[in-house]
Formats: structure tokens, C-alpha cells, sequence
């Protein structure tokens, strides 16, 4: 069965925005960048060699990937283009050996762009964030779909979720809804809404998904922020979306002792894993995972010294094997991008990937970590390239994109 989870920290700790370059608090629903929307002038940068002919991929930057197997797979991208960057994207039927450029995607107003990518089956695809637009022949052509503006959205088993939120201007006062679809339909149904006096202090959300039934809604908290907790909201089914309940934060704590969670991932079996940091940027980042759909924890498991405040993605293969990355990392100047794995539910870790790259301050952040299946999993490790597993995490291997 497919699994694929983009697990983009929209909640990360302050030191990891200053020390590691990534996005800070808060950031979610900003204008988007130069490279995400394609509605601003940007001039290429020095460090980043752009081609004038050739591909239209010559010279882009990673965004986002999606699968729908092993083998095939989407990758979003933002390439340079007359009016700086514009986004573009490529599919591969090899498992990323080889990028096949697609015609153009629609060109976005400053109000209406998309810095996402997920296709449910080979032919039916979506780019959101905030826009929506649907495609059913595999990314040969696009069109919009009405409604609220889409935060997050992920489909699984032939059914598609999307959480959207009532206005611009968050965070802040604003509500959410989660609503669903058959892929390809035209008709979404709403099955939860989250008012924004239950909402209020969100920074962004997210949806997790395994299988036909199992889903998860989180909303992240302000962890910048100075009063009142930053603990992440959990709202689950796992009756395919017909009833909800709200969990609590995994992370726990209060005060200096307070952890967040700023990650969550699921797997087959009722596996889900947290990815918990504290909220005064100081301190120990650890794991929790469940075996019954996130009813129960285990204790936590502490993540390795030097590495604790820059990992904000997790994903898992198995019960036993989980993966930690850094991710959405834009900024200028040298930046070392890491990933630690573990065989053993998070007791053990072991450093897979170590890199240091020049960050190149017009690229638009990049984040995707998830399995495909029980081994196969992917890693945007830095803007142009693509770290693959086939050992469920213990060894990766890096291809060029394009």
C-alpha cells in the first residue's frame, strides 16, 4: 500500500529558524516567495547557475514531490523564467532517474498561487497552497477549483482530504474545515470544522492519512509566541473520516519543561510517531510513538545530541523504522542539511545523511520526507536533489534533479 507524507513543519522552534536557516513561526500563509508564486521579479543568484536554453528545468529549484508508487512519481519545482521564477512541473516513471519536463502550469495571481504538489492516481493530481487546482491527465493541464483556500491536502486509497481555512490574515482569529472528496470528483463534502474560537493560536495545519480509515488533523501552536502553551491540536478518525475526536499533544509538558509536538506520522498497523520539540528552544527533542492509532504512547525517545534542534520532519516505514530530516530550509549562506534513522522504534540512532550547502536566498523552501511503501522512501535533502532509500532508511543515495 502507497504512503506518502510531506511532513512540512509549519510550527518550528525559533533557534532552528536562526541556527539552521529554516522558515520561523508563524510563516505559513505569508505572501509567497518569489519562487513559490511566479508573480514577482527575482534575479537568479550567483551560486545558482541558470540556463538560458535547453530544458525547462535547467537551473530550478526543488519545492515538493508526490508518488503514487515506487517508481512514478511528481516533482514540483521553481525554474527560472521571464518573470524570475515560475513554477514548473516534471514526472519520472523510473524512480527519479530520469525528469520528463510537463507543459506549463496555469500562471498564478499574487492571491492565488500553489506551493504544493500530490497526485492520488496516475492521472489525477492536485497543486494547492492556498490555490487549488485539479488535473486528470496525469499534469498536462490544470484547472481551478473554487473554495476556501487549501493548507494542506493528502489523498490515500482513492479518497482525497483538504483543510481550508476561512480567510487570508492567519495565522489568527480564522476557522478551518476539513473536507473530502473521491479523487477526481468535483464535489467535496465537509467533515469536520474547527471553529476559530477552538482554533485560536494556530499557526497552520496539517493532515496525516493511512489507509482508507485513519486520519489525522493537527493544528500547530505558536511556538514563538509568549503566553499560554504551544501544543499541538489533534483532532483523528479513524472510521474513514465519519466521526472525530480530539486527542491530546503527545509532547506534554508545561512551562520550561513544555515539548510541542511539530510532527506526526502514520503507518500501517496503527503506527504513529510524533516528532516533539521544546518550546524554549533549549533542551531535549525526542519521539514518541503509538501502536494503536495514537490512544497511547510509548516513553520518549530522545533524539541524538547535535542534531536535536534542526530535525523538523519525521516519517516511518514500519513500527520500527523512523526517519528525521531537516526540511523547508530557505535563507542565505552555508547550511548543513542532516538525517537520522533508526531500526529500533527511536531507542537507537544513527546518522544516514550529512551535508552542508549554500543556501541561495530567491529559492523557495523545500521540504518532502515519506515511504512509498515499507522500504522505498524519499528525502529533498537541499533545492537540487533527491535522496532515495530501499533499506526503509538505513541507506540513502542522492540523484540530481533535473
Amino acid at each position: 500500500m502507497r504512503r506518502t507524507w510531506r511532513l512540512l513543519t509549519v510550527a518550528s522552534v525559533a533557534l532552528c529558524a536562526a541556527a539552521c536557516g529554516t522558515r520561523a513561526p508563524g510563516e505559513a500563509r505569508q505572501s509567497p516567495s518569489p519562487g513559490a508564486a511566479g508573480d514577482h521579479a527575482a534575479s537568479p543568484t550567483a551560486g545558482h547557475a541558470v540556463a538560458t536554453t535547453g530544458s525547462p528545468l535547467s537551473g530550478s529549484f526543488l519545492m515538493d514531490l508526490t508518488w503514487v508508487s515506487d517508481q512514478r512519481g511528481w516533482a514540483l519545482a521553481a525554474a527560472p523564467c521571464d518573470r524570475g521564477l515560475c513554477r514548473r512541473l516534471a514526472a519520472t516513471a523510473n524512480g527519479g532517474r530520469t525528469w520528463t519536463a510537463l507543459p506549463a502550469l496555469p500562471h498564478c495571481a499574487r492571491v492565488a498561487c500553489v506551493s504544493q504538489v500530490r497526485f492520488a492516481t496516475a492521472t489525477v493530481g492536485y497543486l494547492f497552497g492556498p490555490a487549488l487546482f485539479q488535473t486528470s491527465d496525469g499534469g498536462r493541464s490544470w484547472h481551478r477549483v473554487p473554495g476556501r483556500p487549501v493548507e494542506s491536502l493528502e489523498p490515500s486509497a482513492g479518497t482525497v482530504l483538504r483543510v481550508g481555512y476561512d480567510r487570508t490574515g492567519c495565522p489568527g482569529p480564522c476557522d478551518y474545515a476539513v473536507q473530502e472528496t473521491n479523487a477526481g470528483s468535483a464535489t467535496w463534502r465537509t467533515v469536520l470544522h474547527i471553529p476559530e474560537n477552538t482554533a485560536m493560536g494556530s499557526v497552520g495545519a496539517q493532515v496525516v492519512r493511512q489507509g482508507t480509515t485513519v486520519s489525522y488533523l493537527l493544528l500547530y501552536g505558536h511556538m514563538a509566541g509568549g503566553a499560554g502553551t504551544a501544543h499541538t491540536m489533534i483532532f483523528r478518525s479513524t472510521d474513514g473520516g465519519a466521526t472525530w475526536q480530539r486527542r491530546p499533544d503527545p509532547c506534554g509538558g508545561r512551562g520550561r519543561g513544555e515539548h510541542d509536538a511539530i510532527g506526526l506520522t502514520a503507518a500501517p498497523g496503527g503506527i504513529a510517531a510524533a516528532l516533539c520539540a521544546p518550546r524554549t528552544g533549549s533542551g531535549t527533542t525526542f519521539v514518541r510513538t503509538s501502536t494503536d492509532n495514537g490512544s497511547s504512547w510509548d516513553p520518549p525517545r530522545p533524539v541524538p545530541a547535535g542534531t536535536a534542534h534542526c530535525l523538523d520532519m519525521i516519517a516511518a516505514a514500519s513500527a520500527a523504522h523512523l526517519v528525521l530530516a531537516t526540511g523547508g530550509t530557505t535563507g542565505n549562506g552555508p547550511f548543513t542539511s542532516r538525517l537520522v534513522a533508526s531500526g529500533d522504534d527511536g531507542r537507537h540512532w544513527s546518522a544516514a545523511v550529512t551535508g552542508t550547502a549554500q543556501l541561495d536566498p530567491q529559492a523557495p523552501g523545500a521540504a518532502f520526507l515519506g515511504f512509498e511503501d515499507a522500504r522505498v522512501g524519499r528525502w529533498i535533502g537541499g533545492p537540487h536533489g533527491i535522496w532515495t532509500t530501499h533499506d526503509a532508511g538505513r541507506h540513502w543515495r542522492e540523484q540530481a534533479f533535473p
